[in-house]
């Protein structure tokens, strides 16, 4: 550079410096390039998910998730779920995709025998999953890990604009609007209140709707809906960008989807 210097012109130079000031900042700023739900403000949108770094799954995967979910399924045999929720405070992160409500522990399921822990349950607008072709306003996913503290289960409870919901009022009133904030509920809000009180589920084997995609989910998304009033679901879809975070539905492929009771 130094040699060079002394064959340009000091406007020369500052323009010269400029553009490799240009570049490396490009270079930075497209290292820096985040997954989204479009391409907004360059974002990695869905149909590239696959080119985020350690998310191949997400194009090339044949068990991904969400699906369409039939109310024709046939009734299945598989193991079902018992659920041993216990009242909870939470630490309520706004990360950008999502709002994420982080549990204490202590709260559980088992399936076929085996249990796993609930680690958080977070929100997707409108809902990811579709029943006979149809999305619901909200979707809240309850993700269990195993004992390797990987996510391994994931259970769907679908929202429908209605009466307000009581159970999730006060959180929803405390929902961090800036991504990166975090707010917590003391309450403690009891969290099998927030399960339908009736009702089935749609069983299969999918992934996580969202980079890395990690395939070997077990999926249960509850068929009966539970209400929450439009002020309260306002409060999720009126902060930036969350008003659309729901994945386009995947290919079911060869996999099976089977109804089984509660």
């Amino acid at each position: 550079m130094a040699r060079l210097s002394r064959l340009l012109s000091p406007i020369a130079i500052v323009a010269l410096a400029a553009s490799v000031l240009a570049a490396r900042q490009a270079a930075s700023t497209e290292g820096q390039k985040h997954w989204g739900y479009s391409a907004e403000g360059g974002a990695i949108p869905p149909s590239a998910w696959g080119t985020v770094p350690g998310a191949a799954l997400c194009g090339t995967g044949h068990q991904q998730s969400p699906i369409d979910l039939s109310s024709k399924a046939p009734v299945g045999t598989s193991a079902g779920l018992t659920f041993d929720y216990r009242a909870s405070s939470l630490a309520i992160v706004n990360n950008g995709h999502t709002v994420q409500m982080n549990t204490d522990p202590g709260s559980t399921i088992s399936v076929g025998g085996r249990t796993y822990k609930l680690a958080q349950f977070h929100l997707h607008a409108p809902s990811e999953h579709t029943i006979d072709g149809q999305h619901l306003p909200l979707e809240i996913h309850f993700v269990h890990v195993n004992d390797a503290n990987q996510p391994a289960v994931v259970v769907g409870v679908m929202v429908r604009s209605g009466s307000a919901n009581s159970t999730l009022d006060p959180v929803m009133a405390r929902l961090p609007g800036e991504e990166g904030k975090t707010t917590t509920f003391s309450g403690p809000i009891a969290l099998a209140q927030v399960l339908p009180s009736s009702g089935g589920f749609w069983h299969y084997a999918g992934s996580l709707t969202t980079p890395p995609c990690t395939e070997g989910m077990q999926w249960y998304v509850m068929d009966s809906p539970i209400d929450m009033s439009r002020q309260e679901i306002s409060a999720f879809t009126s902060l930036g960008h969350m008003a659309h975070t729901d994945r386009p539905i995947q290919a079911l492929g060869d996999r099976k989807v089977e109804r089984l009771a509660r």
